[in-house]
């Protein structure tokens, strides 16, 4: 039993460092105006392999047994772990690094080179502006959609819809999300060579992907509602938050990309914290509260000061 913990353990700690490594590699392989799609693309690739996940474990499960869902899923890694290693080796001559002039072209940004890591300046990076718009809206955005995630189907049991009922309203959200999350990083690269500074694009669809949430969850609040009146604003309020894909999940690739691994993990750490504490207090105001009421205000004032953050912290030149 001790040796299965240990493989678990190590089997989240390589899915721990799989986003920073990739976004390392956009940030060395694709060219600044092309990054926004990839970062949104992968991201919602990410969306899909979660829901097929859900959708097909109990099945496995059930048939096959609960050893299976290990077998196959880490089986299919390790079969793609070959074709991504050859595609990966013939992108080695494309590396953007040389070319830095045309990989990022607002004035905000200082272009430096690659550094190993006792060179990472540490204090430097935690005392700059910018990173903290990235902590603060990673935590602010994430919190409204780990509480929302994870407490949905009780907020539906609580309106009278029971659980074997909720299967359509609670796969719509993160449908929609996928789908705005996909072609927000089409449209944010767009406008980025249209000559649209990047700084501007990201204030834009930050402020899109925090503030339309907020209003759909005031409305909630608000508004007499019936059942369908109320999943179609918590799916809008779910979907548009993935307008941030273009906005702090890509930023750091604009002000340091040079550091784009480091930067990602320190603002996926803040973002997934959420995950625990949020879900754990948003349980615990439940239990002693039972007001939805308040969980929804929560997650607004999570939003509003990220947006706030955004618009004071996500600006001007960076020089690590």
């Amino acid at each position: 039993l001790g040796w299965e913990y240990a493989f678990y353990i190590f089997g989240l700690v390589g899915e721990g460092i799989s986003f920073p490594a990739i976004h390392d590699i956009i940030a060395n392989y694709i060219l600044h105006e092309d990054q926004s799609k990839s970062v949104s693309i992968i991201t919602t690739s990410s969306y899909i392999g979660t829901v097929l996940a859900n959708y097909l474990t109990p099945i496995i499960v059930t048939q096959l047994g609960w050893e299976y869902a290990f077998y196959i899923f880490g089986l299919v890694g390790m079969i793609w772990c070959l074709p991504w290693s050859l595609l990966l080796n013939l992108s080695e001559n494309n590396n953007i690094d040389e070319n830095n002039d045309d990989n990022n072209n607002d004035d905000d940004v200082d272009i430096q080179e690659d550094v190993s890591f006792s060179e990472i300046p540490w204090k430097k990076i935690f005392q700059t502006k910018q990173i903290w718009a990235i902590i603060i809206n990673q935590w602010c955005g994430s919190y409204g959609f780990y509480v929302l995630l994870n407490w949905i189907p009780s907020f539906y049991l609580s309106k009278g819809l029971e659980l074997e009922n909720q299967g359509l309203f609670l796969m719509l959200p993160f449908l929609f999300q996928g789908i705005i999350g996909f072609f927000s990083g089409f449209l944010a690269d767009k406008l980025l060579t249209k000559g649209v500074s990047p700084t501007k694009v990201r204030q834009i669809f930050q402020h899109i992907g925090m503030i339309f949430p907020a209003i759909f969850l005031s409305l909630i609040i608000i508004l007499p509602l019936n059942i369908y009146q109320i999943a179609g604003l918590l799916t809008l309020a779910i979907g548009m938050n993935a307008f941030t894909l273009s906005g702090v999940s890509v930023y750091h690739l604009d002000i340091a990309p040079q550091y784009s691994s480091i930067l990602f993990s320190i603002g996926n750490t803040f973002g997934n914290l959420p995950g625990i504490i949020g879900v754990y207090f948003t349980g615990f105001l439940i239990d002693n509260y039972n007001s939805w009421e308040i969980i929804f205000l929560i997650a607004i004032f999570n939003y509003l000061i990220g947006s706030v953050a955004w618009f004071l912290l996500a600006r001007g030149k960076v020089s690590l």
